[in-house]
């Protein structure tokens, strides 16, 4: 039978399943951005996780705002297939 300090410890192991499943998502996708082009990785490295705007890439990289957008959206749909397990 479970006691009251494992009843009490529920929360801290279902929010540990949460972290864990992020962690491994995000490993997969950092497995899945390795892969790809360099413009790949860093279009969505600068929008993902850096938060930055599409103008703002354009400037950093020196890259034509039309090209940001477009490969956004190809690397994002690329990297969508990839981390759903199709591509594995």
């Amino acid at each position: 039978e479970i006691g009251d300090k494992e009843k009490d410890l529920g929360p801290v192991f279902n929010n540990w399943r949460y972290y864990d499943e992020q962690i491994t998502q995000l490993e997969k996708i950092a497995r899945c951005l390795s892969k790809m082009t360099c413009m790949c990785k860093h279009v969505l490295t600068f929008s993902l996780f850096l938060g930055k705007s599409n103008t703002e890439i354009a400037d950093i990289k020196g890259y034509d705002i039309t090209t940001v957008k477009s490969k956004k959206h190809d690397c994002l749909k690329t990297l969508k297939y990839m981390v759903s397990g199709a591509h594995f």
